[in-house]
């Protein structure tokens, strides 16, 4: 496969296990024989200098003007390599100048200014299988400017199978920190003023992105895709201008480590400029996408929204109990509030974080009974809705309430009081006749979430429903 093994190689130098080595005195022929030993055998290398400057920081062992030419049209070139202090434990190792090029196009697809290992366990990184060697470990990691083209086996890699996978363009980080980083484990990794642009960036088209940080913490198991976990990731400034997306979001936390009992989701000021949108949109689907905008911004073609989804769960005599809070406020529209209560049955012998943790779906669960509420303000959406609705259907804004409330009774006779209860509580609000609603159930013992989805009209029968308004 193209870029293959130049590809590992890179991956590896950026997370990999390093190269194990034999304990012999570090001198640069060392140094020369162990990069040969990685990439030589592969392909040819070439090393432009080498040299041992004792300088006040101590003894260095530096490769200069490192060239690997595979032979199939992928090259590989670094400017220096430096190995800093013990050998057979660095102080540090510094890769300067690193890119890796098709000689067939003369495409650079990465580009590396300087990439540095902090008390790696380490010093050379191999080329070849990488089965057999050690497992690895570095105290830091520091990364400066890198351009990665998104067609490289590297980026695709990292794409895997999401959205993005046949992206076309280019990726640019400015910097990159890490610490207590191991072959299955990240203490902390950083980047900062993310930038990329191209071609089919999945759902979103054509277009850019700029991310001024992303932040991992405590990502862990990383050597099993279905254990692997992450403390902490924290997105800030996130702007995108693309065909089918523009928009801006200040930030995004996910706190997804269920040890200490508590985690959630939070979305702040997530922005959409709904007017550009349309006008990059296909002409036939611009009236119907201006009249959803209307409604939703009262003209404004400006959406805002802030978001927030928290979970917390606590022992509760046998079981366990899963609190829930969930939030989405979009501005000058509605707010929409979701709390589930929840006691739950977790399977004998199993850690409950490390369940609820490696949960897909919270459907599944066996409840032991529990109180769901879900509340819902009018903050102008509902008022905006009658009148678009009433001109769609070409009478009055009065007969189209009324239209509606017939309608609510009608569906109230079927599906019971409460639910009538719950849609005429909506007519009121096109109506301007109720600004909050608050709908609570209490569920019966063993049961799942999944059961009321599946057969919805019998909700009325198992749930004890309280509908208050005002």
């Amino acid at each position: 496969m193209k870029y293959r093994r130049c590809m590992a190689m890179l991956g590896v130098m950026l997370g990999l296990p390093f190269m194990a080595v034999d304990a012999i005195e570090a001198s640069p022929e060392r140094l020369e024989s162990d990069l040969r030993e990685a990439f030589g055998t592969h392909g040819s290398l070439s090393i432009g200098e080498l040299s041992s400057p004792r300088l006040s920081l101590g003894q260095r062992a530096v490769a200069e003007a490192l060239v690997f030419d595979s032979g199939e049209g992928e090259r590989v070139s670094i400017d220096r390599y430096t190995v800093r202090g013990d050998y057979d434990a660095p102080d540090a190792v510094t890769i300067e100048g690193l890119r890796v090029e098709d000689d067939l196009t003369g495409l650079t697809v990465v580009d590396i200014a300087s990439l540095t290992f902090e008390s790696p366990s380490h010093a050379v990184f191999p080329l070849h299988d990488t089965s057999s060697t050690s497992s690895w470990q570095a105290e830091g990691l520091t990364l400066d400017s890198l351009a990665l083209d998104l067609t490289s086996e590297i980026a695709k890699s990292g794409i895997g199978d999401t959205p993005m996978a046949g992206s076309r363009g280019r990726l640019k980080v400015a910097r990159i920190e890490g610490s207590d980083l191991a072959e299955n484990r990240v203490g902390s990794l950083v980047f900062h003023d993310l930038a990329g642009e191209g071609q089919a960036l999945g759902e979103l088209g054509s277009g850019y992105f700029r991310l001024a940080s992303l932040s991992i913490t405590d990502a862990h198991d990383l050597d099993d895709e279905a254990t692997a976990r992450v403390g902490e990731l924290l997105m800030k400034s996130l702007q995108v201008e693309a065909d089918r997306l523009v928009g801006r979001l200040d930030s995004l936390r996910l706190d997804g480590n269920m040890e200490d009992g508590e985690g959630g989701l939070w979305l702040d000021a997530l922005y959409l400029d709904l007017n550009r949108m349309i006008e990059m949109a296909p002409p036939a689907e611009r009236a119907q996408l201006r009249m959803v905008s209307n409604v939703l911004t009262g003209s404004s073609g400006e959406l805002a929204l802030d978001a927030a989804f928290t979970g917390r769960w606590q022992p509760e005599g046998g079981a366990y109990r899963l609190v829930t809070e969930s939030l989405i406020d979009i501005t000058d529209a509605v707010r929409l509030g979701f709390d589930m209560d929840l006691p739950v049955e977790i399977p004998s012998g199993v850690e409950p974080s490390t369940y609820l943790a490696g949960l897909d779906d919270v459907e599944t669960l066996t409840l032991l009974g529990g109180d769901v509420v879900l509340r819902l303000e009018e903050l102008g959406l509902f008022r905006r809705i009658a009148p678009v609705g009433a001109a769609m259907a070409g009478v009055t804004e009065q007969h189209y309430i009324e239209q509606a409330r017939t309608q609510a009774r009608g569906f109230g006779m079927m599906l019971g009081r409460e639910v009538q209860t719950v849609l005429l509580a909506l007519v009121d609000m096109l109506a301007g006749q109720v600004s909050e609603m608050t709908v609570s159930a209490s569920l019966p013992a063993e049961s799942d979430l999944g059961t009321y989805r599946d057969d919805p009209l019998a909700l009325p029968q198992r749930l004890q429903l309280q509908v208050e308004t005002r």
